[in-house]
């Protein structure tokens, strides 16, 4: 199925636009958006004979090669050693009780073996809870560092767009762009501050 455009006689008053294809993964809206913004602002900059700069960035390179975004990872990576170390020590201990009752579970009374039976489930159901809690305070921890440094990312991208003029600055995975000139990218000057 194609695309259905209906106009009434005024373009900016109504437009409607039907969608259905499968597979669309963007919103309508955001294309609609899309579309007015740039045409607002290429007719004002037509008009006005100013020249348009954009900017375009890769987050998916500043998250991977900043220095912020290292210090994050490693402050991450240190809480999830921090938190395994005491996970490895229950389940040597549940392994050596496991070991112990194969061993000699044939020579042990049965309340014995029932004691310790009991006891290696009531440790492995609070291994299993110790771990829910850890990766949900992991969880958690990801996504305040996620958060730390998509603001410090803003914070860059704001200063950059103020010292140099940038009308537009966009991601560029998220526009759907396809090719950008190496002239508009500046991925490097966010990275670089983002030390």
């Amino acid at each position: 199925m194609g695309c259905l455009i209906k106009l009434t006689s005024t373009p900016f008053k109504t437009l409607k636009i039907l969608i259905n294809q499968k597979g669309f993964e963007m919103k309508r809206w955001f294309f609609v958006a899309l579309f007015f913004m740039f045409a607002i602002v290429f007719s004002s900059t037509i008009s006005s004979g100013a020249q348009l700069k954009i900017g375009v960035f890769d987050m998916q390179m500043v998250l991977r090669d900043s220095s912020a975004a290292h210090r994050y990872r490693q402050e991450f990576m240190s809480s999830i050693e921090q938190k395994r170390k005491p996970l490895i020590a229950k389940e040597e201990s549940i392994r050596k009780m496991e070991e112990r009752l194969k061993n000699e579970g044939p020579r042990m009374s049965q309340d014995e073996r029932k004691v310790l039976g009991e006891k290696i489930e009531t440790e492995i159901k609070e291994l299993r809870r110790q771990r829910e809690d850890i990766e949900l305070e992991l969880k958690r921890l990801d996504q305040n560092l996620t958060q730390k440094i998509m603001v410090e990312m803003n914070r860059v991208i704001q200063d950059i767009a103020k010292k140099e003029n940038y009308d537009f600055i966009i991601e560029k995975n998220a526009g759907g762009i396809v090719y950008v000139k190496e002239a508009h990218d500046i991925t490097k000057k966010i990275i670089n501050g983002l030390k």
